[in-house]
């Protein structure tokens, strides 16, 4: 299983560090994947986690970007997801509403320090 997850997290990076030029529900597909990453969190390797941090910068500061894209197909402000999945809301770290500390490993969200992990 751990090849998975590196594959899993390797399609992952792609898709944030490229183009967004991709059906949208391609990359909702992509977000669901960062679930399944986030759900099985103590089955990565240390090497896992890193590459996964690293990927996770690089989406939070494309933040914008991903949220103009998604916007024909979601309504970013009526997510049900718990905010510690804050990949489903860049729109609030766009907004300076949600502040992701991957290094940390910590959220800030209406002045309370949330653990990643």
């Amino acid at each position: 299983m751990q090849n998975d997850w590196s594959d899993l997290i390797e399609d992952y990076g792609c898709d944030v560090q490229g183009k967004l030029i991709l059906s949208p529900f391609k990359y909702d597909i992509t977000l669901k994947n960062r679930d399944t990453l986030f759900n099985n969190d103590l089955l990565l390797s240390e090497e896992d986690r890193k590459k996964l941090q690293y990927y996770d910068e690089i989406l939070i500061g494309r933040a914008q970007d991903f949220v103009a894209y998604f916007s024909c197909i979601r309504d970013w402000s009526k997510g049900p997801e718990p905010i510690v999945h804050w990949w489903w809301h860049l729109d609030k770290i766009m907004k300076n509403e949600l502040i992701v500390n991957i290094k940390e490993g910590f959220l800030m969200y209406l002045g309370e320090k949330i653990s990643l992990y």
